[in-house]
């Protein structure tokens, strides 16, 4: 499943997006599999640290370094998103949330290249 979020909220947070999964988690027992990509990465580590699940799965996500914010580990660790990843995005609305405009760009950009043996 994955819940509605209310990502057009600026009030919303990792907790409130974390919050609305478990809830609709409920019932699910622990037979559940946690997918977070990109920045879901840290409402997937929230939902799994409150909810049991089978598996906590990181799709070109950022994963959560304990006791640090996002923005405090993407300054400590620059190297852990495309430096260029900016270029693709619009510009920010009233809200500061950009879209991906460039399709292709963001295709490569956040798809590794991978080399199969012959």
């Amino acid at each position: 499943m994955a819940p509605e979020l209310p990502s057009d909220d600026a009030s919303a947070d990792f907790d409130t997006y974390a919050d609305m999964v478990c809830e609709a988690l409920h019932g699910c027992g622990n037979d559940v599999v946690v997918v977070g990509h990109s920045l879901g990465g840290a409402t997937a580590a929230l939902v799994a640290a409150r909810n049991p699940a089978r598996h906590l799965v990181y799709l070109c996500a950022a994963v959560p370094e304990a006791g640090l914010s996002l923005l405090d580990q993407w300054q400590e660790h620059p190297d852990m998103a495309n430096a260029n990843w900016a270029k693709g995005l619009s510009e920010p609305d009233e809200q500061l949330r950009t879209v991906w405009v460039d399709y292709d760009f963001a295709r490569e950009s956040s798809t590794p290249t991978v080399t199969m043996p012959p």
